[in-house]
């Protein structure tokens, strides 16, 4: 599959918000040797699936919304807004915390990091209680955790999720 880059101009089966190229960018500007920029390794399906767990992840807390009735297949563009720092940020674009985000994710799976685990039940057992006479089997679980804490995309995405605090103004 390839890469089909969501400019903010509502492309047409997009699945990505950063090329390879970007990407390459992104992580040589930052510092991140274990991504290798010189092609060997081919990162399009970890773009792919990093913008599948980007949208997955946050796609519910991002501020301001998709114009009614569009036909975009990602969660950006949306509608003019203001960040939590009071910057207006303009519709019909893709923020560049997003993009930072992908390539953050992308380096992860790329890397090996299973982005989308199975939750074990296991791990979130609260109580187990077996009695033998009279047969009792009682299993308590706790609600179960986020898969995973993701504090480099968490704080780069920051300026631009809604956690119910003031800044989220759709114009």
């Amino acid at each position: 599959m390839s890469i089909i880059v969501e400019t903010g101009a509502v492309v047409a089966g997009a699945n990505s918000y950063i090329s390879v190229a970007d990407a390459n960018t992104y992580h040589s500007t930052y510092g991140n040797t274990d991504w290798d920029a010189t092609g060997a390794t081919d990162y399009t399906a970890a773009l792919i699936v990093a913008t599948q767990a980007l949208d997955a992840f946050y796609g519910q807390k991002y501020m301001s919304a998709i114009t009614v009735g569009s036909p975009q297949s990602l969660l950006w563009p949306r509608l003019i807004f203001w960040d939590k720092y009071g910057r207006i940020r303009q519709g019909a674009t893709v923020p560049t915390e997003i993009k930072q985000a992908q390539a953050e994710f992308a380096l992860l799976y790329a890397n090996g990091t299973d982005l989308f685990p199975q939750l074990d039940p296991n791990n979130q057992l609260l109580d187990q209680t077996t009695k033998i006479g009279e047969m009792m089997i009682k299993t308590v679980y706790v609600k179960p955790t986020p898969v995973a804490n993701f504090r480099k995309v968490d704080l780069i995405l920051a300026p631009i999720l809604n956690t119910g605090s003031s800044g989220n103004r759709v114009r």
